[in-house]
């Protein structure tokens, strides 16, 4: 931005105080000898006694090291156990295909980047 204005820095500044107030945490990664993706998700449909709306969540591994979560509660209460369910399942699959497609995309731009130093 070449000319940020007020309202600019007032959308910024949240986001800075946050950095700077979580500089050490972070998670630990351990190496493996295999990579792997593998994701879970779960649904919880009776906690909530109000509404009964569902609250589904995920987890993507990669090897032994979680890389992505999610948890959120659905909009409209759902008239099965089933539809959540799937829809949880149908998240963290889409999660899955992206996070492979930037690890691919990581992958192609080292191989391509060893490739020109080479040559």
């Amino acid at each position: 931005m070449h000319q940020p204005q007020q309202h600019h820095w007032k959308t910024v500044k949240p986001l800075l105080r946050y950095l700077v107030g979580s500089i050490t945490h972070g998670l630990q990664l351990t190496p493996s000898s295999s990579y792997s993706i593998k994701g879970f998700s779960d649904g919880d449909w009776g906690s909530n006694l109000d509404g009964r709306k569902y609250t589904i969540g995920y987890y993507v591994y990669l090897s032994n090291n979680i890389i992505s979560w999610n948890s959120h509660k659905q909009k409209v209460v759902s008239r099965s156990n089933t539809e959540p369910n799937y829809r949880s399942i149908a998240t963290v699959l889409f999660e899955i295909i992206w996070i492979s497609s930037l690890l691919l995309n990581f992958i192609f731009l080292l191989l391509f980047q060893l490739f020109t130093q080479i040559i």
